[in-house]
């Protein structure tokens, strides 16, 4: 309600996309349905095509759970172009994959069935390696962070002792310098 009064259609249509993936969950389809078509409306509409993409594979979906495997290959098939145009979106592009998967492997078609499972597979494999990747380069950086930052603390000590060391030398050489005038001065007189 809020999207509507200031007339921002992204939102109703990512609300109306919720709405119907919960009523999915919930077995009740011509809900959902209802939802998820209102929202692809939208997103055809303010060319948000990762989100209409997303709604086609949760259609697809559910015309698999209800055994219409025909009009799931049918709406999945919309993906198509998604799929082998935009390579940015892996999460979107491995959902699509799965639903192609499931689709030709529910009409009975093996070979494309399994060439969809082995597309997904692969990208999932590709996500999850880079995902691994990016977390050990983090921890590396962090790990050389806290060097750095011993490797500092260290130094400062270092430099204090020194420091330390150099006024206590002064000292000592102020020192001897004060007795050896005062011994000359008593020598002296």
């Amino acid at each position: 309600n809020s999207y509507k009064s200031i007339n921002y259609l992204v939102g109703v249509g990512q609300c109306l996309a919720n709405i119907g993936n919960i009523y999915s969950e919930k077995g009740k389809y011509e809900l959902a349905f209802k939802n998820l078509n209102e929202a692809l409306t939208i997103f055809k509409k303010t060319n948000q095509r990762n989100d209409e993409m997303l709604c086609y594979v949760e259609i697809a979906d559910m015309y698999n759970k209800q055994k219409n495997y025909l009009k799931a290959l049918e709406t999945i098939n919309n993906t198509k172009t998604f799929l082998d145009s935009i390579p940015n979106n892996d999460n979107t592009k491995t959902a699509i994959l799965h639903q192609f998967h499931i689709s030709y492997r529910n009409i009975g078609n093996i070979d494309l069935a399994y060439k969809y499972l082995l597309e997904y597979q692969t990208l999932t494999d590709t996500i999850h390696y880079n995902a691994s990747k990016a977390k050990i380069e983090n921890l590396q950086i962090q790990y050389e962070v806290v060097q750095k930052n011993r490797d500092i603390k260290l130094l400062t000590v270092e430099n204090e002792l020194k420091d330390a060391k150099i006024k206590r030398k002064s000292l000592f050489q102020l020192f001897y310098l004060i007795v050896i005038t005062l011994s000359v001065i008593a020598i002296l007189s």
